[in-house]
This record gives structure tokens, sequence and C-alpha cells, in this order.
């Protein structure tokens, strides 16, 4: 597919010339064809990468951007700036992952929440999704309570009696409520 057209360019393609013959009457200036022909160009350029990305690692910029507005609302300039960013230093998979931790967290600047989880996931040379996965179950074995070590029971629990109160010697108790 390389050199190719993809279907979004050519249609695209197609819709130029169809606007191209509505107007005839307007004069079309060389660096109005110019213009044109590298949009045309910038197009297949993008959906070559696109359709590369995709084979890469399954998972498109504009996925990332998608998750982003259908989970966090309409997407500034500057967040936009941000995401791409990640995508540039980061696996793409492990963006969209640290966005959905985001998600499920209900964090109010998600962005800043990403940028703490995937730097967080490149000091521990996390570096895709199996790292992180491995790290949560280690993370939630840690927290559970079955490596915590347990206090063994008194004897008396085991033979199925209370035990019975001893009384204190008159030392003891002058000791006691001495404070000694």
């Amino acid at each position: 597919m390389v050199g190719s057209e993809t279907a979004s360019a050519e249609r695209k393609r197609r819709q130029r010339e169809r606007e191209r013959a509505i107007e005839p009457t307007k004069c079309v200036t060389m660096s109005q064809v110019s213009h044109i022909e590298s949009d045309i160009e910038s197009d297949i350029e993008i959906d070559k990468e696109s359709e590369s990305e995709k084979n890469n690692t399954g998972i498109l910029i504009k996925d990332i951007f998608d998750f982003y507005q259908s989970n966090f609302g309409i997407i500034s300039p500057s967040k936009s700036e941000q995401l791409r960013e990640f995508t540039e230093e980061n696996p793409k998979e492990l963006v969209l992952e640290a966005l959905k931790s985001a998600d499920n967290y209900n964090a109010k600047s998600p962005i800043d929440y990403a940028s703490s989880i995937l730097n967080q996931w490149a000091r521990k040379n996390i570096k895709s999704l199996e790292d992180v996965e491995t790290e949560r179950k280690l993370r939630s074995k840690k927290s559970s309570n079955i490596d915590k070590p347990v206090k063994p029971a008194p004897k008396w629990a085991s033979n199925g009696k209370e035990p019975e109160e001893e009384e204190m010697t008159p030392e003891e108790a002058e000791a006691f409520f001495n404070g000694h």
C-alpha cells in the first residue's frame, strides 16, 4: 500500500475535484493548485503514517484523542500538545492505559494524572502492557492480607475454654494502683 492512496485520501481528492467542477467561473491560480496538491500529498502521508502505526501497535494517536474526548471532554490545544508529547516519549498503548487509569480514578486533571503514571512507569522501567499488569499484580499482592504475618492464637483458644481470671496479689494490686 506504500505509495498509493487510502480510501479517505481518495474521497478527499474526489471531493476537491467536485468542488472545482461546481465553481467553473472562478479562476484557479497556480498557488491554489499547489496548495491543493500539497493537501493531497499531506493526506496521503497522514494515511500512510496512520496505517503503519496501526500495524505496529494497533493503537493510533487518533484512538488516544478519541478516548480522551469521550471520557474527559473537549481537548484544549495545550492538552492536545501534551498528549502528542506523551505519544512521542512513550508507547501509545501505555499512554492509553494511563488515561484509562485516570478515568477509573476520576482524576480532576487527567493529563496530569496520566503524566504522573507515565513518569512512575518510566522510573520502574515499564515499557509494555504486560509489564503494567505484572506491576499491578505485585502491588495487589503486597496490599492483600495474605502476606501479613499472623499472630498465633493464645493457648486457651485452642481448647475451647475461656481463660480463668487470675487474682492479683496484694503487692501487684498496690503497684497497679500506684502506677509503678
